[in-house]
Order: C-alpha cells, then structure tokens, then sequence
C-alpha cells in the first residue's frame, strides 16, 4: 500500500513539474512537496546536463551512507532557483538518522528555516530505499529561522516555530 501511496504521490509530482518551464539543460532525477506554514512548494531534484552534476549525492564512510538532496524551484530562465530545500540524512546499520533540513527562503543564504543540530526538529513519517538508489520518504517538524548561517548559526531573535512536512521522491545517483 505504501509503494501505491509513493507511485500516486511520483505521478502527481512529475506531472507538476513538467509543467513549468524548466531549461532544457537540466532533467528531473526527483520531485518533492514541502508544507512550510501555510505555504506549499511544488519542488524538483534537478541533474545538470551540461556539468554531469545531479543536486542528490550520495557518500560512503565507515558503516553508513550520507546523503544530500536540495529540492528547488524552478526560477528565472528555467534555472534550479529559490526557494529550495535542503535535506541531508544518513543511513547507519540499516536505519535512517535525521541529520539536517534547511529551507532557503527570500530571506537568503544566511538566514534560512532550519530544522536539525542548529535549530527545530524534524524525523520520518515514512522512509523506503530501493537498492537502485530510489528514495521515497516523508517528514514532518518544525523550522526555526536562523541567522548568521554561513558564519556562526544561531537562532534568530523572536524566531517563532514553522511547522513543515515534506514528501519527496528522487534516484540519488551512486557514488
């Protein structure tokens, strides 16, 4: 039931974001949905053709994986643009951890919404990884705004609690 549930969710999404105008330089690897506030965004993983440079990656160490997605709108010129999404976890002995979910809004690079270590909370509702790298997952917190992000992150002052869930989809290329 839970792969129907993802297959609608997949069918829903791709439909969406092929209707946007996205340069033809860049393709879709993963579609996503965030709920932050009141506000939804309809999001794509793009891969850069022209630089052979996908926006999920995975890593390797030890005995666990990392992993990096950044989820974006489709901006100016059919480019990834703002805002985005950015969410990195990590798998270890079988098990996903949350480590980090940041969302760029138009208050920019140091100041995002954050939901990890730096600030609010987030976990799964629902995680599944095929082994060909296709994850399907959902999640749900509470952001915090930051400030001073790229050089010493803190929470923001008066920064009041965003509640969030995000669905997302994507084939995180191997390393």
């Amino acid at each position: 039931m839970r792969y129907f549930i993802f297959a609608c969710l997949w069918a829903g999404l791709s439909a969406g974001a092929t209707a946007q105008d996205l340069n033809p330089r860049y393709t879709v690897i993963g579609t996503g949905t965030a709920h932050i506030g009141d506000a939804t965004h309809m999001l794509i993983v793009p891969y850069d053709t022209e630089k052979d440079r996908a926006r999920a990656k995975e890593s390797n160490f030890g005995m666990g994986r990392s992993f990096s997605v950044s989820l974006h709108t489709v901006g100016a010129e059919g480019k990834p643009g703002s805002p985005f999404l950015q969410l990195t976890f990590q798998i270890s002995k079988g098990q996903p951890d949350w480590v980090t979910a940041e969302f760029f809004d138009a208050q920019g690079i140091s100041a995002p919404l954050a939901a990890g270590p730096d600030a609010g909370t987030v976990a799964f509702t629902a995680f599944d990884i095929s082994a060909d790298n296709q994850v399907t997952a959902s999640l749900a917190g509470t952001f915090l705004r930051l400030k001073d992000y790229t050089t010493a992150p803190a929470i923001a002052d008066s920064a009041a609690p965003v509640p969030f869930t995000a669905e997302i989809m994507v084939n995180v290329p191997k390393p």
